[in-house]
């Protein structure tokens, strides 16, 4: 097509039309990407190394009005009751330290202490399985893993609260403890060092050799029935629990909040992507009627360039090239976005909690099928026009 056609077709286009269309079409498509990609970012980080063949939930007795059990702790004949359920793939005990623990800060100008309370689970029952995480009879360190949840209470409770900086996951992996356990008349102090955090296991764990080293120790001599339960279920099967937990008194802390969490993210995230879908719909209908409008506007000239010999494939290839040249640029600009401030949110929430960071290549997949869309629909649009 020559200069002087095109000159004559470009003549009515409203050209701030189309950049009301470019605008409104950006911001759709970038909150559409943004909040399929923070989807994924968030789960990922919250549920990462769950296993995918069942869930994990935590198994108590309950406790009455007056703080009192119907029991101290679970019996052989109690777990073994629990494993047998069909609701049940694996089970295993806490075990409790019996002596005093007390943790101190060594800071250069201050020592904090406070008591502590350490557990420990089998291995297989962790998310997290760091190389450190051992212990040996007469070994002076001891490794800590720490749930996540407390970190965040400290940063964002603790800390904010009392003007004291927060620290990440890799910060407080480096800070000096010092762990002294006593008890009966004795007492032994390790380093201690945070080797991990958990997002499965509520509670301060430890090797389990380090309970049992230092329970024979300095701990009382009388072994005690484990107070908790871990317990792997078999999801087919999760209508089984409640009845049997209600009928046994029993309490639970169980990822069902995960659950819970996932499907609140999973709605929150679903409105965030229809409303960027709307905004999306309505800036293609304001293509599709800027496009008709100069169509209608340019009706004479089309009706010449036709009569010239001009075929109507090569009239509407022109419409065609702006509508695809203006989805690139908006999918280009709207790719660039996203990737920007998923790094600027990775550098700055990693200070506090470590992003484990999905591929971004799902967004930029559903960014584009959303672009070739609109392109098919108005090319469409255009070619029944003329």
């Amino acid at each position: 097509m020559t200069p002087i056609a095109k000159h004559l077709l470009s003549i009515n286009i409203n050209r701030a039309r189309l950049f009301a269309f470019g605008v409104a079409n950006l911001i759709g498509l970038t909150i559409v990407m943004l909040a399929i990609h923070f989807y994924g970012d968030i789960k990922k980080t919250l549920y990462v190394d769950i296993n995918d063949a069942g869930d994990y939930i935590v198994i108590s007795k309950k406790i009455d009005t007056f703080g009192q059990t119907d029991a101290p702790g679970f019996s052989v004949e109690m777990i073994d009751s629990i494993i047998a359920q069909p609701w049940v793939l694996d089970a295993g005990p806490f075990q409790s330290s019996q002596a005093d623990i007390m943790a101190t800060v060594l800071l250069p100008d201050a020592r904090l202490s406070t008591s502590l309370f350490f557990e420990a689970v089998p291995d297989r029952f962790l998310d997290i399985h760091p190389a450190a995480f051992t212990f040996e009879k007469g070994d002076l360190t001891v490794p800590v893993i720490l749930p996540k949840e407390y970190l965040s209470l400290y940063n964002f409770g603790y800390a904010s609260a009392r003007n004291l900086p927060a620290m990440s996951e890799a910060m407080l992996g480096m800070v000096p403890l010092q762990i002294t356990v006593s008890g009966n008349g004795n007492s032994l102090t390790f380093k201690g060092r945070v080797v991990g955090f958990s997002s499965r296991i509520n509670t301060i764990a430890v090797p389990q050799n380090f309970i049992t080293t230092t329970n024979q120790m300095i701990g009382s001599e009388k072994s005690s029935d484990p107070s908790r339960l871990i317990v792997k279920i078999d999801p087919t099967n999760r209508h089984l629990i409640a009845p049997f937990l209600e009928k046994h008194n029993l309490d639970t802390t169980s990822s069902d909040l995960q659950s819970q969490t996932d499907y609140i993210l999973r709605i929150i995230t679903v409105a965030v992507v229809i409303v960027g879908l709307i905004i999306c719909v309505l800036s293609l209908f304001l293509l599709t009627l800027t496009i008709f409008l100069t169509l209608e506007k340019n009706r004479d000239k089309t009706r010449l360039l036709l009569q010239l010999g001009y075929s109507p494939r090569s009239i509407a290839a022109y419409y065609r090239n702006i509508i695809i040249l203006l989805n690139s640029i908006v999918f280009l600009i709207a790719t660039s976005i996203l990737i920007l401030i998923d790094c600027l949110v990775l550098h700055h929430a990693n200070e506090y909690i470590s992003i484990q960071q999905s591929p971004i290549v799902i967004p930029m997949a559903v960014g584009f099928a959303l672009t070739l869309i609109s392109i098919i629909i108005n090319t469409l649009s255009v070619k029944r026009s003329i």
